[in-house]
């Protein structure tokens, strides 16, 4: 007992040890990083200076819009100027270029201004993206953000995930159907099948009314319960609502072999091999002929509310 008391205390330090290694590490490569990117930030600010310094002393030879003088400028000499300035800005290799001088305040970037006779001058800038010798000062802090997440963090949700995955299965949900996409969703695979408008509204009502009426069978061979058919209509008045249709309701009692056998193969698609889900959410199908298929139900008699959720309602 006590052995195996001294092992756990052994391990748990040397867990705790290389936790702080790594910590240590990450805070070390952190700070090294802000560093960079503050020297690269006073880099920008000492090339923007130089670069408005040179504008400011061209501005008098800039055909800019001048006010004062109700002169219009000269746009493409403008964007002449900018594009030899940033050629002259490229041979010096610096990480940035202009893309804007003018006197229209710029509204989606951030601007320097420069004082003119009478008026402003604004000037954008473009940043160019930092060169691979920044990538690389990265590096430590990932990796060592990384291996800390291995060592304390991976243990942590694994064992956080058992009760979702066992509330996952636990759960008695089978079938989520989502009115806004006309989806049928199996709820633990998340297999997603389509099914048109008219066998879907059917559908939605079938499991309203089986749920309400339990003890009620639905014969293809006689007129469908009023209940039934108002389910119908308000589910496809929703699809309406929903921008899926503009046509006119569909008779829902007609054709009534079609609309079932679409239900039947979209399940059959949704639900895979899922035999026990099948039997309580497929419609049955009628088995024998004469009298007996006559008599048959068509109704789902294991259905409950808590196997299906209808979305969008």
């Amino acid at each position: 007992m006590i052995n195996k008391l001294s092992e756990q205390v052994s391990k748990s330090l040397k867990l705790q040890g290389i936790l702080a290694f790594f910590v240590s590490l990450f805070i070390l490569t952190l700070v090294h990083q802000l560093s960079v990117l503050n020297t690269h930030n006073d880099y920008h600010s000492q090339i923007k200076a130089t670069i408005l310094q040179r504008i400011a002393l061209d501005l008098p030879t800039i055909p800019v819009e001048k006010h004062w003088l109700n002169e219009a400028g000269d746009e493409q000499e403008v964007n002449n100027y900018i594009a030899a300035l940033n050629n002259s800005i490229n041979v010096k290799e610096w990480p940035i270029r202009v893309t804007y001088i003018g006197t229209q305040k710029p509204t989606n970037a951030k601007y320097e201004i420069l004082s003119a006779v009478e008026q402003s001058v604004y000037v954008t800038f473009d940043l160019k993206v930092l060169g691979f010798w920044h990538s690389i000062s990265i590096i430590p802090v990932l990796f060592s953000a990384l291996l800390t997440w291995v060592v304390v963090f991976r243990r942590h949700a694994k064992e956080q995930m058992k009760p979702v995955e066992q509330r996952l299965n636990a759960s008695p949900l089978l079938l989520t159907i989502d009115l806004r996409s006309k989806l049928l969703i199996n709820a633990r695979s998340g297999k997603e099948t389509a099914l048109s408008n008219k066998p879907l509204c059917f559908y939605c009502a079938l499991i309203d009314f089986c749920i309400a009426n339990p003890d009620l069978n639905l014969n293809m061979n006689k007129d469908l319960p009023e209940e039934f058919l108002i389910l119908s209509q308000k589910y496809f008045y929703r699809l309406i609502e929903l921008g899926h249709t503009i046509r006119k309701r569909p008779n829902f009692e007609s054709n009534l072999d079609k609309t079932l056998s679409e239900i039947r193969a979209a399940l059959e698609d949704v639900l895979e091999q899922d035999v026990q889900s099948k039997e309580k959410l497929i419609p049955p199908k009628a088995i024998g002929e004469g009298s007996r298929s006559k008599l048959h139900n068509f109704g789902l008699s294991d259905i409950s509310q808590d196997i299906v959720e209808i979305v969008g309602k």
